[in-house]
């Protein structure tokens, strides 16, 4: 495929710069002319929610002609991109279960030709499948791409200059090839940080390669005809040729004029199908293959213990209880990730009606274990929650009987969502709403207690920080 940048007419063709697995760090375009080397060190920033946001430091250099004939096509451009993962975005895949990775980037870059027209540049590349150490270290990706051949219509000086963002699509899976609980493909778009030079290479395009030609002038000498020609006529008189007699393949009877073909039957020798042994009675050895071998991980999968504390706001109740300190435990496997919370009981001080001064003894327990999921926006949970009150007292005065068990008819379906800044890495803040179902099993008093606990509108903020 052949590109001609024209001054006034730009054509669009694909070239440019891409990621892969991270961040463009090589770029190599092979084509007519000699080349010269050029590099460029850019620091870019790649959101990876949940896990962390990643700073990268780059490194691009391209072998570009220093001079490029017009007229003439560059050849084809071959781009390959190599690209280091840093150890900390190696720990946040190691913490999801991820083994390898592999996937597709595209990025932009700007060519500006001879006379100031300018061409958008961007090509697709592939990441082949790299595995992701296991110990959190870094690790580099490579991807490679091909672009068309391009020329130019107008000489003078052009560059090329690397374009602010980049997208990645990727695929991270465990060990036995299934998908992590991260979203597959994983899509993200990274972008150069402020304040670096963006230009790539410069090239020039020279004048077009002058060529002499010589011509020779030879007689023209008159053909004859092919066949006789007729000299009183002037036509061509052709003389016919008989086909040229077959002679038979096999021996010939000459008595009754025909073919009789003699027929030898074959000499077939019994070939063993896998080696003889000719001194033990000719048996056959057979070569056993072994089967291909599976490798599993194998133990516990990838868990992290975070610390718990926040508030909930009770609607009703117009008071603010206090969680924790507690604890959630979580494990990261390919058919989801799950949580088990644990918070100790809370006291409540509230006052009825404004004035009217009560506490309340407040224990949450988890139904089930709560639902963790992982998306390119930041984590959401639910939590389904049994709440009960173990003591409930007005002024002074209990309201719940010795042996009572005041809790929710059902669970409270407790929906959070992580807050910004939130990874898997560094914790931070979830949130949401919820619901207190009627409380059943309160005695005497349950119709008044239920009037001031259950009901909708319900906030809740908890803050997970990752224990050491």
């Amino acid at each position: 495929m052949r590109v001609t940048l024209r001054s006034k007419s730009v054509l669009r063709a694909l070239a440019g710069v891409a990621a892969a697995g991270a961040v463009a760090a090589t770029v190599v375009l092979a084509g007519g002319g000699t080349a010269s080397a050029a590099s460029l060190s850019l620091n870019w920033t790649c959101p990876f929610p949940p896990l962390a946001d990643q700073t990268l430091a780059t490194n691009i250099s391209v072998n570009l002609p220093a001079s490029i004939p017009a007229n003439t096509p560059t050849g084809a451009i071959a781009v390959t991109v190599a690209a280091t993962v840093p150890s900390t975005a190696t720990q946040g895949l190691d913490l999801v279960g991820g083994a390898s990775l592999s996937g597709t980037a595209s990025a932009a870059a700007t060519l500006t030709e001879p006379g100031g027209q300018t061409l958008n540049l961007t090509i697709p590349m592939t990441i082949p499948t790299t595995p992701i150490p296991q110990d959190g270290s870094a690790f580099t990706t490579t991807a490679t791409g091909n672009a068309p051949s391009i020329q130019f219509a107008t000489t003078g000086q052009g560059t090329i200059v690397v374009g602010g963002t980049f997208t990645m699509s990727l695929h991270i899976v465990t060990s036995s090839g299934q998908p992590t609980s991260l979203p597959d493909p994983y899509n993200t778009t990274c972008t150069a940080n402020s304040g670096q030079n963006m230009q790539l290479a410069t090239f020039t395009v020279t004048p077009p390669p002058t060529s002499t030609s010589t011509t020779s002038t030879t007689p023209t000498t008159p053909t004859s005809p092919s066949c006789g020609t007729n000299p009183d006529r002037g036509y061509c008189t052709t003389t016919q040729t008989p086909p040229p007699t077959t002679t038979p393949t096999c021996g010939t009877n000459p008595d009754l004029g025909y073919c009789t073909p003699t027929t030898t039957p074959p000499t077939t020798t019994p070939t063993p199908s896998c080696g003889t042994q000719p001194d033990t009675g000719a048996f056959c050895t057979t070569t056993q293959t072994p089967p291909p071998t599976t490798s599993t991980s194998g133990g516990a999968p990838p868990s992290v213990t975070y610390g718990i504390s926040g508030q909930t706001q009770v609607k009703a109740l117009g008071a603010t209880v206090p969680l924790g300190p507690g604890s959630l435990d979580v494990s990261i496997s390919p058919s989801g990730v799950a949580g088990d919370l644990t918070l100790p009981t809370a006291t409540a001080n509230f006052n009825l009606y404004g004035f009217i001064p009560g506490t309340a003894q407040v224990k949450l327990t988890s139904a089930s274990p709560t639902t963790i999921n992982l998306s390119s926006t930041g984590v959401t949970a639910d939590a389904k929650e049994n709440i009960q009150l173990t003591s409930v007292s007005v002024v002074g005065m209990s309201l719940l009987s010795a042996g009572s068990t005041c809790q929710t008819s059902s669970p409270a379906d407790i929906a959070l969502s992580s807050g910004p800044g939130f990874t898997l890495l560094s914790g931070g803040t979830l949130s949401g709403t919820y619901a207190i179902p009627q409380l059943t099993g309160c005695g005497f008093f349950q119709s008044f207690i239920n009037a001031f606990t259950a009901g909708p509108g319900n906030t809740i903020s908890i803050t997970a920080t990752p224990k050491a």
